[in-house]
Order: structure tokens, then sequence, then C-alpha cells
């Protein structure tokens, strides 16, 4: 299908994404996670294909498999330790899990899924303190106030969320992924002007052919 085209725009990228999805939806695992492997060789910097192919590989029993892919990417590239983190959080070791995010996030400060994740897990691990340790270590880096503002959004703790996506904002003002969740901390706050309000700003961000997931997250917000 894509797995011998190299150096395709971002356009291109997006729609060999969405034929992921499809061959996903269709139970097409195999070509699945050969697309997935090659969109991340020729567009290591998008972040879709490395949680895709750990979704496959669980779904298809190729956890070690994969694994053994990404602790050889992993040598070039450290947005696959956020891959091996998420192969770790499928088998439920999540301490593994928790400190290769943290390695991740240590050789890629911007890499929001790795933030996410950390996040995620640390919950897991009933440890967030240490997560938001780990996060308050860096404050000049906006995926890191980022991934703060996740952690208290997962406690509940909309106000200081909402206070650290601002933060994420006015060290990156053009980070979506804050304005995203500040429409989820409005909408759980039960502020519903804001929160539609921020919903239309996403709408015209994500459009259907680039962002089709995050487009239909914000249309169940509206």
């Amino acid at each position: 299908l894509f797995a011998l085209q190299t150096g395709a725009s971002p356009q291109e990228a997006s729609a060999r994404m969405r034929a992921i999805l499809k061959l996903m939806a269709g139970d097409q695992l195999q070509q699945a996670a050969d697309e997935c492997r090659a969109l991340i060789e020729s567009h290591p910097d998008l972040s879709a294909p490395y949680n895709k192919l750990v979704i496959i590989a669980a779904r298809s029993g190729q956890l070690n498999q994969t694994e053994r892919y990404f602790e050889t990417l992993s040598e070039t590239n450290p947005r696959a330790f956020y891959s091996l983190g998420q192969i770790r959080n499928e088998r439920k070791e999540y301490q593994a899990a928790f400190d290769y995010q943290v390695k991740c996030l240590n050789g890629l400060p911007g890499f929001l899924p790795a933030a996410i994740a950390l996040a995620q897990v640390a919950m897991e691990l009933k440890k967030p303190g240490d997560a938001e340790k780990f996060f308050r270590s860096r404050p000049t880096e906006a995926g890191f106030a980022y991934g703060l503002g996740e952690l208290f959004r997962l406690q509940q703790k909309f106000n200081p969320a909402l206070d650290m996506m601002e933060q994420a904002l006015r060290l990156n003002p053009q980070l979506v992924e804050a304005k995203s969740s500040k429409v989820l901390i409005h909408y759980f706050m039960g502020r519903k002007t804001e929160a539609l309000e921020g919903c239309e700003e996403m709408l015209r961000v994500y459009t259907e052919d680039r962002e089709p997931e995050r487009r239909y997250l914000m249309q169940f917000y509206k």
C-alpha cells in the first residue's frame, strides 16, 4: 500500500494514517502493522503510528516482536521509548512503563504522547507525586507543563489543570493539544460556554482529512 513510499508530504502522511485506521477497522492487522512501521521510518516525528503499532501488536499477539523492533529503533529515535513504555503498560508492568516514558521525555521533552502516558501510568501506580516532581523539573518546557496539566486533570484537580494548560500555551502558543485539553477541563467543570467556544476553535483546526480522531472527540464535547 504505502510501505515503499518515502519523503511524502504531511498531507500524504495524513492520508496514510487514515488508511492504517481503515486497515485496523477491517482487522487487517499485519498490513496495518507494516504500514505503521513504514510511516515511522518516513515520518519519525508523526506520533500516531507509534501508538497504533502497539495497539495492533496487542490485538494480534505480536507484543514481543514489536518490542524488539522498538528496542532497535530506540538507538536512534527516542520516541521509541514511548512505545516501549506502552508495551510494558499493556503487560501491566507499570513501573517499567513509567521509567520508559521518563526516558522518552528526557530525550525529547516535546513529545506529548509520552507526557500523557506518564501521567496515566503514574495514576495506575498511585504515585502522582512522582510524575508531578518530574514534570516540575523543567518549568520552561511546554510539554512538561502540559503533562502536569494532564496529571491534574486525571486527579480531577481542574483549576490547577487549567492553570498548567495556560502555562503550556504561554510557553508555546501553537500547542493545540493544550487548547483541546482546556475544552475537556471546561466541560468537566460544567463551563459549557467556554467548552463550546474552545470546541468551535478546535473544529476549525482539526480538519476531517488531517485529524479525524481528534475532530470526532471535539464533536462529542460540542
